[in-house]
């Protein structure tokens, strides 16, 4: 909620009203900005989730934007992801680069 008040005062809603003001920087303008406002702190900090807040991670993977859990299914996909792209790697290398490289050897003695 700090930053409620950070912005509140950014924005000046709660210094004294200064005489010579626009003519629509009445009392009820700003008490009307000032519940519009709070009303968007209020979903901000209900609604949605701060991703970067380690100090209430959830549980489960979550997606931030819509709040749902992801299944076990993605969440073991995601988790094994590093071990897997590691092992495609590894097969791409042993498979194709290091084939080709053999054959070139055996080229290099044909010409020999």
């Amino acid at each position: 909620m700090l930053y409620v008040v950070v912005f509140h005062e950014s924005i000046g809603s709660l210094r004294q009203v200064e005489e010579n003001k626009h003519h629509i920087d009445t009392k009820i303008q700003r008490e009307q900005f000032n519940k519009a406002v709070n009303t968007l702190t209020n979903i901000f900090d209900n609604n949605f989730i701060d991703p970067f807040d380690v100090t209430k991670a959830p549980g489960k993977l979550v997606n931030y934007s819509t709040g749902t859990h992801a299944t076990n299914e993605v969440e073991k996909s995601m988790v094994n992801s590093l071990s897997k792209d590691q092992d495609m790697f590894e097969s791409f290398v042993r498979k194709r680069l290091m084939r080709r490289l053999m054959d070139l050897n055996q080229q290099k003695r044909k010409l020999l």
